[in-house]
């Protein structure tokens, strides 16, 4: 079947069900005292003479079929293990990592800055290069010393917001597969204790 052929039976369908729910509805509603009738101006309008009222039924039905969008999809083996060491809190590392990345996906370099602490960003900025992300680790020690540069200066605030939004659209195009990474440098350094996790 063709897409715009599936569509239309998805629609023509539902709204078939839609209607024939809406008219056991209306018997009901008549069985407790009103007097509906079909009305002539659409299949899903009612009048009720006696009450001067009519019962209108609007139902927006949109039916489309397009690929699956990326978070819709089921995440691949390496994100699931990165995720669940996260989670965990068993690997620092990846525990940092994912915070910091959430924190940038969700509202960017000031989310990052107003929920992290110096410490625990310029920790995050090692574990990018210990992982093989050292763009990553670039951009983000950038924004950092904006921070540190403005930190002084609190009626500035707005000004920084806004030069560290700059920073975002930077982060998105690096395009870092985290997990991945991850996984490569911890199959590397497996026995190593010079990490914690």
């Amino acid at each position: 079947m063709k897409k715009a052929d599936l569509e239309q039976l998805l629609a023509t369908r539902i709204r078939a069900a839609v209607e024939a729910a809406a008219v056991e509805c209306l018997q009901q509603i008549n069985r407790s005292g009103h007097h509906f009738v079909a009305s002539n101006q659409g299949m899903l309008r009612w009048v009720d003479a006696d009450r001067d009222q009519v019962l209108e039924i609007t139902c927006a039905l949109g039916v489309g079929i397009q690929p699956r969008s990326t978070a819709e999809r089921v995440p691949d083996p390496v994100t699931t293990a990165f995720c669940a060491l996260a989670e965990s809190g068993t690997d620092r590392v990846a525990t940092t990592l994912n915070l910091v990345d959430g924190d940038i996906a969700n509202g960017g370099f000031s989310q990052l800055f107003d929920n992290k602490s110096v410490a625990f960003v310029r920790e995050a900025i090692g574990y990018l290069d210990d992982i093989g992300a050292p763009s990553a680790a670039r951009l983000i020690g950038k924004a950092l010393a904006l921070v540190e540069e403005s930190a002084t200066v609190i009626q500035d605030y707005n000004q920084l917001q806004k030069t560290l939004s700059r920073f975002d659209a930077r982060y998105e195009r690096l395009n870092i597969n985290l997990p991945e990474l991850h996984a490569r440098w911890r199959d590397r350094t497996m026995g190593n204790r010079s990490h914690p996790g």
